[in-house]
């Protein structure tokens, strides 16, 4: 079952896999045609590989209109989760305060992000932008009491999330770290 709205994402695979290799050769018409992926996920994702490959003057204007195109996503985990691609297109081309700036703002507003188990996909996926940027501690925080949510939930599949969140918690933190995190929020 496709999810509504998302009846295109076959295509807009195949255009952000045009959009990958055009951008190593033409930066501006990878844009170009990045800008005309229907699916908010995949221009968005598409941008940031843009940004990798075009100019140096050219990458702040692009980071900002790839935020730009994020912001117009109305569900808050896709609104959040994609900006991962930016941050990283971000630290690839030195701007780590950008990156840091996208971490900050996915731990400010990841609680407006349902279900939970979203909310923790979208945590766990920023970790190694955060940890290279030096703010993984917030992001490392938010994840457990995500997980800690989880782990109360009544359905069994949702506890066995929230375990699976504790243990690449514990990947990135380590195992005491990520078992202190969890106990303040139990």
């Amino acid at each position: 079952m496709v999810r509504p709205g998302w009846e295109s994402a076959g295509e807009c695979c195949g255009l952000r896999a045009r959009v990958q290799q055009l951008a190593r050769r033409d930066w501006a018409k990878a844009l170009n045609e990045a800008r005309d992926i229907p699916l908010i996920w995949y221009r968005v994702k598409s941008m940031a590989t843009v940004v990798q490959h075009a100019p140096e003057e050219q990458v702040d204007p692009l980071l900002r209109r790839a935020i730009e195109h994020a912001n117009t996503e109305t569900d808050a985990y896709r609104r959040l989760a994609v900006l991962r691609w930016v941050a990283e297109a971000a630290l690839e081309r030195g701007r780590p305060a950008v990156a840091r700036a996208m971490v900050e703002r996915v731990v400010r507003e990841s609680p407006t992000i349902t279900p939970t188990k979203s909310r923790a996909y979208a945590l766990e996926s920023f970790l190694d932008v955060a940890k290279q940027v030096g703010a993984d501690g917030p992001v490392a925080e938010a994840l457990a009491q995500a997980a800690a949510l989880l782990m109360k939930d009544s359905h069994k599949k949702w506890r066995k999330w929230g375990k699976s969140f504790v243990r690449y918690l514990g990947m990135h933190v380590g195992p005491a770290r990520a078992a202190a995190l969890i106990e303040k929020w139990k």
